[in-house]
């Protein structure tokens, strides 16, 4: 569980933060493009981008490590098709698994646009 969850984090390390430029209509079909996670509240995502922005990847471990097991945040695989339905301008997007009832914030650039 651990090493997934660190490849997780690494995978988020290596994304910057940009924000997603497209003016597109939301909500739309997109889908995944790197195995990730992604969170129920968007706090929950900014704070382990902060802990990551900070350079403290033990801190946003285990955050994320907490957040997995208490149902708070959840795995996005590559090639999930998703419905996007929120863009923030600070680089996160809102997604709902197709078919599936939660959302969950994670980082912009791991959605396809």
């Amino acid at each position: 569980m651990k090493v997934l969850i660190m490849m997780l984090v690494i995978s988020i390390c290596a994304l910057t933060a940009c924000a997603n430029s497209s003016d597109d209509e939301l909500p739309h079909v997109s889908q995944i493009k790197v195995s990730t996670f992604g969170c129920r509240t968007r706090a929950i995502s900014e704070r382990i981008t902060q802990l990551l922005g900070e350079h403290d990847k033990h801190a946003a471990m285990s955050l994320v490590e907490k957040s997995m097991l208490s149902g708070d945040c959840a795995n996005l695989n590559a090639g999930d098709q998703v419905m996007v339905e929120d863009v923030t301008i600070d680089g996160l997007t809102r997604v709902r698994p197709i078919a599936g009832v939660v959302s969950y914030w994670t980082v912009s650039e791991v959605v396809d646009p």
